[in-house]
């Protein structure tokens, strides 16, 4: 069963991380917003809010621009201000697709991050960055040394639970900031070193504390691929060409003695030839002697390996005229 085909971040099923990201930055927009109105004077305010709402309008134009965009569409998107070093087409297995410029799969947006969509991803998380250590920071601050002041401009405020609200509210954005910060250190880092996130994974691992810390993932083939190992063949030993045969000599030296032992060489010289091609294995040889003459002698040459057993039948060579003319002893042998 094949898995279906992601086109962006706002197609469906939606991760739990993205869905999370999704209630959590806009209510702590809306909960500066409403603490910062609520606190200071118009003015202050005023001042306040600019640069904020600034900043996070970067920051929802990027996410919408991360979000809507295909990562693997084949156009070419110019980029505005970060050097994005070039990077190899790579396959995501949680999108099911092929990216160009594939650097890693980001679970918040529950979408690929390639060459389409790197570069409003670094502007997200920098602005996210920037936005929540500025909350976190007017936050201490209202929290300490505006406080009289708060309190002065609006007389019915509760001490107590102001500064609750306002502490929960700078504890959550220092967490999210500090978060935040790590992710653009890292990627900051990457784009100095002109390397990618898969690649660096590839060249620090899984364990790396950064990778573990950002949860970052780089989503290959669920089926891993296995190492180029050579098989192992196992080596039979030398046998007979044919039935009746023994093993050719490497020299003339061995054919004529084999010649004088006459018909026991072929099981003898057998032996020898396969104990001197493979040292590990164990060969034994039991010749069944009989009353017949010239009887056939059977050897067995047995593996105490797992790889093979074999059997060979050995027969001695025949005796020629010409073989008893030259041989006095054989040709006794055979009158007899």
């Amino acid at each position: 069963m094949h898995a279906s085909v992601r086109v962006n971040g706002l197609h469906q099923p939606f991760s739990r991380d993205q869905v999370t990201s999704w209630v959590l930055q806009p209510c702590l927009f809306a909960a500066f917003v409403a603490i910062t109105v609520s606190c200071l004077n118009d003015l202050l305010a005023l001042w306040v809010l600019l640069p904020y709402v600034a900043g996070m309008a970067l920051f929802f134009v990027c996410w919408f621009l991360c979000e809507s965009r295909n990562p693997a569409a084949a156009i070419a998107t110019r980029k505005w201000c970060v050097p994005v070093p070039a990077k190899p087409i790579r396959y995501c297995s949680a999108c099911a697709k092929n990216s160009p410029g594939l650097d890693h799969h980001c679970t918040w947006l529950n979408t690929c991050i390639g060459e389409a969509n790197y570069e409003p991803f670094y502007l997200l998380i920098l602005s996210g960055t920037c936005a929540t250590l500025y909350q976190a920071i007017v936050g201490i601050v209202l929290a300490t040394y505006w406080l009289d002041d708060v309190l002065v401009w609006h007389p019915a405020a509760h001490r107590d639970g102001l500064l609750v609200a306002i502490w929960l509210h700078n504890i959550i954005c220092l967490v999210l900031g500090v978060a935040y910060g790590a992710l653009t250190g890292f990627h900051t880092y990457l784009l100095y070193l002109r390397m990618g996130t898969y690649d660096f994974i590839l060249k620090y691992g899984m364990q790396n504390r950064c990778i573990r810390m950002l949860k970052c993932q780089c989503l290959s083939p669920s089926r891993p691929l296995k190492p180029n190992v050579p098989s192992k063949t196992p080596k039979s030993p030398p046998t007979p060409a044919k039935k009746g045969d023994s093993v050719t000599p490497d020299s003339a030296a061995d054919w004529k003695q084999s010649r004088k032992l006459g018909p026991t060489a072929g099981t003898t010289m057998a032996a020898t030839k396969v104990s001197e091609g493979r040292r590990s294995t164990k060969i034994s040889v039991v010749d069944e002697l009989t009353d017949v003459p010239h009887a056939r002698r059977t050897g067995s040459i047995k593996s105490f390996e797992h790889l093979s057993v074999h059997e060979v039948q050995m027969a001695p060579a025949p005796v020629s005229a010409a073989a008893n003319n030259d041989d006095p002893s054989m040709e006794s042998d055979a009158l007899e």
